[in-house]
This record gives C-alpha cells, structure tokens and sequence, in this order.
C-alpha cells in the first residue's frame, strides 16, 4: 500500500494512468485491472529509489506495457450481429430486431439518480459505491479497493462498510415501496 501511495504522490504520472485507462474503455471489458496492475508496477519501481521519479521515459514505458498487456489479455469479447445470433428457421417471416430506445428511458435514469441521492445522503464514500453498482459492479472485492486506493484505510473494512451499507439499502427501499 505505501509504495502505491507513491505514485499518488507525482501528479503527472497520475493523470497519465488515468488517461491512459480511459483510452482502454472501448478496448478492455474492465479499465480497473489495468489500473489496479499499473499503479502497483509503478509503485514498486518509485519505492526502489527516491530518484526514479526523474526516470519519466523509463515510468512512461511501465505504462505503455502495461497498457499492452491489458490489449493482450482483457479485450472485449468479439462481437457478433444479431442476424447470425438469431435462427428464422420455422419461420415464414424476418424476425425485426427493434433497437433499445436510449432516450425513452430518461425518466428511468432521473428516479435512478434521485434514488441514488437519497441514499447516497452526501456521503462520498456511499456514492462511489452505488455508483459502481449502477455500473453493475457488484464485486465487493474491487469495490473495496477502490475505496481503499481513493479515500485510504483497509480493504476489508471497506469490504464490511458496503455489505452493511447494502443491507441498510434494502432496508430503506423495502420500507419505500
């Protein structure tokens, strides 16, 4: 945990994490493990030598095998058309496939944001952690992390806050509805 704190420590090294996993988001199905990988590969470098921050092409070039090794390993599955999906044997008809219809469902994503206000209740903490369900993120384990990484403290303290946090949500939404 102290040699990642390190590179927490150096904002442009930081910020090029970042904007590296942001370019990943079409590549890779998860930015967090690349994340996760880069900053303790890059940790672990800085904590050898209080100098190596002054090695920025030798820090430049973690990253960019890091961001290699994500292409390699974690791309998004292959994508197929719903045509080739889709059997129409038996049928006398074309089956029409009639795309979702994003912006009919505004209102949906207006109580959802409301709804995740009310219980978030101006709490950071509570509010990285429903954002990342709303993501469908339900991995405790790297939800924790992450509020480990952002806001520090231990995992699995973390880990224990968002289970108590999950039940005190099905508790206020069973009494809601």
């Amino acid at each position: 945990m102290e040699k990642q704190k390190l590179v927490y420590e150096v904002d442009w090294l930081i910020k090029r994490i970042y904007e590296e996993s942001d370019k990943l988001l079409n590549k890779v199905t998860d930015t967090t493990r690349f994340e996760d990988r880069c900053i303790k590969d890059v940790g672990h470098y800085l904590s050898l030598d209080k100098d190596n921050t002054k090695n920025k092409n030798h820090l430049i070039w973690l990253i960019n095998r890091k961001v290699k090794e994500a292409l390699d390993n974690y791309k998004k599955e292959d994508r197929e058309y719903i045509s080739d999906v889709v059997s129409t044997e038996g049928f006398e008809e074309e089956i029409e496939f009639e795309p979702e219809d994003v912006l009919a469902n505004v209102e949906d994503e207006v109580i959802t944001k409301e709804m995740t206000a009310l219980l978030a209740q101006d709490d950071h903490h509570k509010k990285l952690i429903l954002g990342n369900w709303l993501i469908g993120n339900t991995n405790n384990a790297d939800i924790s992390r992450s509020l480990a990484r952002t806001f520090g403290g231990n995992e699995k303290s973390h880990r224990v806050s968002i289970y108590r946090f999950r039940e005190s949500c099905r508790e206020q939404l069973a009494t809601a509805i």
